[in-house]
């Protein structure tokens, strides 16, 4: 089975009544367009989002839920649906797992991500994350989470190898 490489790059705005908009960012810089990759089996996504409080990142616990996402957090992939600038669609939210079970919705995978084909597949999942972009060494990772208010590395465990 040959290698299959999939780039896409995400970011999200804020228009000026406070409604976020997705758009599909055109740079060509491998550093800003690592958002999925599929190597063999393997899947490797963002989760965007991080430090917003709009659609259900928020709770009586957590002013922005996604802050308290750290590496090493295990998070299950769920289908959902989102209001965007007055408009119903369909997204895939991530969801932290607490103490074994669902806790709060933290982000979500871009939504030119949750329409591929190797990403719907994965709904139920769970997943690891990797890294927070907001405070890697790499500057382009800190630019791109910054413009899309947070951003991670996660993994499928489905797919993640064991070292003997």
């Amino acid at each position: 089975m040959a290698d299959e490489n999939v780039n896409v790059s995400f970011e999200e705005s804020e228009s000026p009544n406070g409604d976020t908009t997705q758009v599909e960012d055109d740079s060509n810089s491998p550093e800003v367009n690592d958002d999925i990759n599929v190597v063999g089996q393997a899947i490797d996504f963002e989760i965007v989002g991080l430090f917003s409080s709009t659609n259900g990142r928020s709770c009586c616990i957590h002013k922005v839920c996604g802050k308290d996402v750290a590496s090493g957090d295990l998070v299950r992939l769920v289908r959902t649906v989102v209001d965007i600038n007055g408009k119903t669609e369909s997204a895939i939210k991530l969801v932290k797992i607490i103490d074994g079970v669902d806790g709060c919705t933290v982000g979500f995978v871009p939504r030119v991500q949750a329409k591929l084909p190797k990403v719907v597949n994965c709904l139920d999942k769970f997943a690891v994350v990797r890294e927070l972009h907001s405070i890697s060494l790499n500057s382009c990772k800190r630019e791109k989470s910054h413009k899309n208010r947070g951003v991670a590395s996660a993994t499928l465990l489905d797919y993640i190898t064991r070292d003997e």
